[in-house]
């Protein structure tokens, strides 16, 4: 390969160390078919770098998307269920103990059973609409 070639592809690379680089921009002054050469292979790899960038982001975007919403939701779900799962454990003590009221059992079972249904409903109508989602095909 010709010694002027290996220098036009060290330049578009930003290879070219301070000696070549002296020798890149003589070269470019004396050599206008270099010059132009340069320029329109420049001109293709800043297109091809930003198309690269652009589909790369619109990748993350969607992978994003796909992933991390259902990565979430589980999260949530998890989340949930432990502090109910602890909240339930406080609540076999309180039923237990026969120093508290039957009052206070009443009025906790029924907060324990009305934050559980409500819970449930919710859960359950998020993962219905996950399903059933009219606008899921249309890409941002």
């Amino acid at each position: 390969m010709d010694e002027n070639k290996i220098l036009l592809m060290k330049a578009l690379d930003g290879e070219l160390n301070e000696a070549e680089r002296r020798q890149w921009e003589s070269l470019l002054e004396s050599d206008t078919e270099i010059a132009a050469e340069f320029a329109a292979m420049a001109g293709t790899a800043s297109q091809l770098t930003s198309w690269r960038d652009r589909v790369m982001h619109e990748r993350a975007l969607k992978t994003v998307e796909k992933k991390g919403a259902p990565l979430a939701m589980a999260g949530v779900i998890i989340l949930g269920v432990s502090a109910l799962a602890a909240w339930g454990f406080g609540m076999v003590e309180v039923f237990m103990d026969p120093a508290v009221p039957d009052w206070v059992r009443w009025t906790t079972g029924a907060a324990a059973a009305g934050l559980t249904i409500a819970f449930t409903v919710v859960l359950w109508q998020r993962l219905a609409t996950l399903k059933t989602d009219s606008y899921g095909d249309i890409e941002r």
